[in-house]
């Protein structure tokens, strides 16, 4: 019988050389070592596949489970596998192609409004763009429904789905509790009940896209204290490197428009809940010591130090005592099993759902397992409640400023400052009071000489940043968590306006109205910040010089901010904010005002901020400013995010209008070579592109006589009310 060398020792002769290691074979008379190596290899391989046995089969998986929605029209279905496809229109010029890429945002958006659902055969492109562009995954997890997460655990590359897709199981724990109802028992307008047509959406709420979205990380901390990767839950199977953070409910209502970058979103960043204007980092960050978040008991905590102690069961002093001690009934056992056995991100969906809900239910189920999440895991649970904040969260939040971990103490403090009638915020306007007088018309300040234990257990954070003074620093964020309504209270009656125009003595203007605009921002007050907005033709000016200057050779005056220069304009009057509280349409009027006095240059971020469609005075001046720097010469190349904002914010039903753009136009003397053909060009892309959307929106309405078999799911990453909770703003402040 003939023998075969070993595989292993043909494979290190092969890779070694036969010259330095002998193949452990005979050759044949004639025949060289390489060939005798290459024929025993041969050999080998035939009677290696010819003995493979098939492994035993995996049983099969469990059925998908059936999706109710409407299917898609067909012309929609086309469209949506054109998009995917990101193939351009047929037709279009080599310039004046719409980009498809920055369509599908608003696409999706649309398509969920009307509750369809995606068709089977696309399920698996439609993961892998949500794959590449977290932008995406809200949305097009919201369309794939239960089936693309039951697809999703079929593939390793799509284990982002089940961190990001928490919204299925949290339909199916509420409607098991409601007899199979729908889990949505307060429609949203993206929602169509069962047996009747799709409704149209509503136009604001196609904002779905923000240019410069902000992070989903809740106010007071870092992205590496929060992500899942960093310690998963025990039974979560997902696979590191790819896992979405819960989108933030921070923000304003979906009024931003489609996304500003043609460039894909890395799967690295954190997905913005599309429409937040609020910025992250509003409270404290960690210490750079203390990356986890844990430190120093608060004034007041009597709990040992760290911050993976288990408080003891039923300890009145844990929020989750409190909460269970207050909750009115038992949480179903339904919810209470998705809650204990979910992903976080399921978690975090459901616990948002369950709020809508039942608030008072909401806090239950979390306060039952308050002791024993980790710190980054309370963090986000707490940041999740600005979503239907209301004074019976109070207790609660009472209860967190005591928590172990500083970022879920400051998050506490911040949202407790939301509620102009909590108990905090009267003590910090008590103490905001006890700084401010107005004397002659003149406001005086005088801040306070320490941050004392009572001040930090309220989420004031005791170190300032670099070149901040500490007495202006303190005296920043008492003013910023006083409710706005006392000023009036204070100074006579006086409305915002007044108040805001009344002078500063001592250099303390920046400081106070920089603490005035970051708590219109906090508390969504429109008169604030009305006021503070001031008029668009003329914008805030830089805040005034103190009257005593302080350089590194003066001394401060007494009662001065601390020798600390004031917070340039910029820093601290942000229109893009402050707009964000207004209502949308008085938010594009001030925009549009603001374009026909200043230009294009300084309006993209406020144009980030104004509802989609724009409104058409808005619409109007951004297509005006457009022509006016064509006539002035200059290439479009310079307006180009103006550009691409406009092909994706005006009203698709301007296509006709804005037709007379597209001609060339002639070229002034003094103006650019060629400029003319390059604008001619991008009208031709605006115009393409306000058509295409308008089609769009035709081919995703319902067949005449159809009716959805089933209402559109909730996705909170995506969905709900305007949010009632605090908007984060300002610095990020260092401890």
């Amino acid at each position: 019988m003939t023998t075969t060398a070993p595989w292993d020792d043909l494979v290190a002769a092969a890779l070694l050389g036969t010259e330095r290691r002998t193949p452990p074979i005979t050759p044949r008379p004639g025949q060289d070592a390489p060939a005798a190596l290459l024929d025993a290899a041969a050999l080998s391989t035939v009677r290696r596949r010819a003995g493979l046995r098939p492994a035993a089969s995996r049983p099969a998986p469990a059925p998908a489970p059936e999706d109710p929605r409407p299917p898609l029209p067909p012309a929609a279905r086309n469209r949506l596998a054109m998009l995917l496809a990101g193939r351009s229109a047929p037709g279009s010029g080599r310039r004046s192609a719409p980009d498809l890429a920055e369509l599908l945002p608003q696409w999706l958006t649309m398509a969920n409004q009307y509750g369809y659902r995606a068709p089977d055969a696309l399920l698996p492109a439609l993961l892998d763009a949500a794959r590449a562009r977290t932008d995406l995954r809200p949305e097009a997890l919201t369309l794939g429904g239960t089936r693309v997460l039951w697809l999703a655990r079929l593939n390793p590359e799509w284990r982002f789905a089940l961190r990001g897709g928490g919204a299925g199981r949290a339909a199916e724990a509420l409607a098991a509790v409601d007899g199979d109802a729908d889990p949505s028992a307060s429609p949203r307008p993206r929602e169509a009940a069962a047996g009747t047509a799709p409704a149209a959406p509503d136009p604001a709420s196609t904002a779905r896209m923000a240019p410069g979205a902000s992070t989903a990380v809740p106010a007071g901390t870092t992205a590496e204290a929060v992500t899942e990767e960093a310690a998963p839950r025990p039974g979560d199977t997902a696979t590191p490197g790819d896992a979405t953070t819960p989108a933030p409910p921070a923000g304003t209502a979906d009024t931003t428009p489609a996304g500003t970058t043609a460039e894909p979103v890395t799967e690295e960043a954190a997905v913005p809940r599309p429409g937040d204007t609020g910025t992250p980092g509003d409270a404290t960050t960690p210490d750079p010591a203390d990356p986890d978040g844990p430190a120093a008991p608060a004034p007041g905590d009597t709990s040992a130090p760290g911050d993976t102690a288990t408080p003891e069961s039923g300890d009145a002093t844990t929020p989750g005592a409190a909460a269970a001690r207050d909750a009115p009934a038992a949480v179903p056992v339904d919810i209470q099993r998705h809650w204990e056995e979910g992903l976080f991100a399921e978690r975090v969906s459901l616990l948002a759902a369950v709020r809508h809900r039942d608030p008072e239910l909401g806090l239950a189920l979390l306060g039952g397992s308050w002791s024993t999440e980790r710190a980054e895991d309370r963090l986000m649970f707490l940041d999740s409640l600005r979503d239907d904040l209301s004074p019976s969260d109070e207790p609660f939040l009472e209860h967190a400023l005591t928590d172990r971990s500083r970022n879920v103490r400051a998050t506490a403090a911040e949202l407790l400052s939301a509620l102009p009638g909590s108990a905090l915020a009267s003590r910090m306007a008590e103490r905001s009071r006890a700084c401010v007088s107005l004397t002659a018309g003149v406001i005086a300040i005088e801040a306070p000489a320490e941050c004392d234990g009572g001040m930090q257990r309220d989420g004031v954070v005791a170190k300032p940043p670099s070149g901040r003074g500490e007495r202006a620093w303190w005296f920043g964020q008492l003013v910023e968590a006083t409710p706005l309504e006392r000023w009036s209270d204070w100074f006579g009656g006086r409305g915002a306006a007044e108040i805001v125009a009344l002078p500063v003595a001592d250099g303390w203007q920046a400081d106070l109205q920089a603490a005035w605009c970051r708590a219109a921002v906090r508390q969504r007050n429109v008169e604030w910040s009305r006021a503070l907005l001031g008029a668009p033709s003329a914008p805030p000016a830089a805040p005034a010089a103190p009257t005593t200057p302080t350089t590194p050779t003066t001394p401060a005056a007494p009662g001065s901010p601390g020798g600390a220069a004031p917070p340039t304009a910029a820093s601290w009057r942000d229109p893009a904010k402050l707009l964000s509280a207004l209502p949308p349409t008085e938010r594009a009027e001030w925009v549009a005002d603001f374009i026909a006095a200043h230009g294009l240059s300084d309006a993209f971020r406020l144009l980030g901020v104004c509802a989609v469609p724009w409104a058409e005075p808005l619409g109007r001046a951004v297509v005006g400013a457009l022509d006016i720097a064509r006539d002035a010469g200059s290439y479009p190349w310079s307006f180009s995010g103006v550009m691409g904002l406009a092909e994706r914010c005006l009203d698709p039903d301007q296509a006709d209008r804005l037709e007379v753009l597209t001609a060339i136009s002639d070229e002034p003397a003094d103006g650019s070579p060629g400029a003319g053909g390059y604008w001619s060009e991008a009208f031709q892309r605006l115009v393409g592109t306000l058509r295409l959307r308008a089609a769009m929106r035709r081919e995703l309405q319902p067949p005449a006589g159809t009716a959805p078999t089933g209402p559109a799911p909730t996705h909170p990453a995506a969905t709900g009310p305007a949010p009632t909770g605090p908007a984060p703003i300002g610095p990020a402040p260092t401890s």
